[in-house]
């Protein structure tokens, strides 16, 4: 049922528009994207801070040591949210593994527990066929 008649039938749904590629976009690469438009400002100013002709003074080399500092913690930023994505998805990755083992396991178990159910039945009547005769 498309989304437009169940929203007929029911208006508490509510109609949600088919998201933007842009939209789209920005959301699979919005990391990439921050890196980049970050870079691009700090290297901007700080090439214009080094590249003036003014004498330096304590602002500027504070305005210079600012921008090498937010270049650092932009790529130290950048390279802690790759490794933390990486983590997450092997973190999934396991979780999906340890899944997959307890279903095993579970069959396991049962097919464990009728051959345990088929060794004692067998046990019972190797047992009662080898009684000695009871005494008169």
């Amino acid at each position: 049922m498309r989304q437009i008649e169940l929203h007929r039938e029911d208006p508490s749904i509510p109609l949600v528009p088919p998201p933007n590629p842009f939209t789209k976009f920005l959301e699979r690469n919005f990391r990439h994207i921050n890196f980049m438009v970050n870079m691009a400002v700090n290297l901007y100013f700080l090439v214009r801070r080094v590249r003036s002709a003014d004498p330096l003074t304590r602002n500027e080399v504070l305005a210079i040591a600012l921008f090498m500092n937010l270049l650092f913690f932009t790529m130290v930023s950048y390279t802690l949210t790759w490794n933390n994505l990486l983590t997450f998805k092997m973190i999934d990755a396991c979780r999906e593994v340890i899944d997959r083992l307890t279903d095993q396991f579970v069959e396991i178990l049962g097919v464990l527990k009728d051959q345990t159910g088929v060794i004692g039945d067998l046990a019972k009547q190797a047992l009662t066929k080898n009684k000695p005769p009871k005494k008169r």
